[in-house]
C-alpha cells in the first residue's frame, strides 16, 4: 500500500499531466491552430500547364503539374485546403500537412458537387462519396 505522501504525489502528478494534455489540444493538430478561427492560408492560381498553391502559412508556393490531356472540372477552396477536380484525378493541398494528396477517377466517373470548409472537403461523385481531411491529409471514400 502506498504511503499518503506517495498517493498526495501521484495525484499531483496526475492532475498536472490531465492539464498539460487539455491545454494542448488533440495531438495531431498544432496548438492553437484550430481554438481559433483559421486565417486563410491557401490560395489557388490555375495556369495552362499547372495549378499553383500560394501557401502563405509556409511562405511559399507549391505546384501541381497538369496531366497530358487532363482537363479541370471544378475547383473549391477553403481557408487550409484546395480541392480540384479533373476529368483523370480529384486531387486536395493542405496548408497542415504541406502536401498533395490525390485519388484517381474510376470509369466513367461525374463530379456532382465539391464544398470545402476551412480543414475539410467533400466531394461527391456519381459513383462515391469523398471526404478529405485537411489536418491529416488523407481521403476517406465511400461508394454510393
Amino acid at each position: 500500500m502506498l504511503s499518503k505522501p506517495a498517493i498526495r504525489l501521484f495525484s499531483i502528478l496526475l492532475a498536472g499531466f490531465f492539464i498539460a494534455s487539455a491545454q494542448a489540444g488533440p495531438p495531431s493538430i498544432p496548438h492553437g491552430l484550430i481554438q481559433s478561427s483559421p486565417a486563410k492560408l491557401v490560395f489557388l492560381t490555375v495556369e495552362d500547364d499547372a495549378y499553383i498553391i500560394s501557401d502563405i502559412g509556409s511562405n511559399r508556393f507549391v505546384e501541381l503539374r497538369r496531366k497530358a490531356k487532363e482537363k479541370l472540372i471544378e475547383t473549391a477552396e477553403a481557408k487550409q485546403i484546395v480541392v480540384i477536380a479533373t476529368n483523370q484525378r480529384i486531387t486536395a493541398y493542405s496548408a497542415l500537412t504541406g502536401n498533395w494528396n490525390e485519388l484517381r477517377r474510376q470509369a466513367n466517373e461525374k463530379t456532382l458537387s465539391i464544398r470545402a470548409e476551412d480543414f475539410a472537403a467533400l466531394v461527391i461523385t456519381n459513383q462515391r462519396l469523398l471526404n478529405f481531411n485537411g489536418v491529416s491529409g488523407t481521403w476517406a471514400e465511400r461508394d454510393r
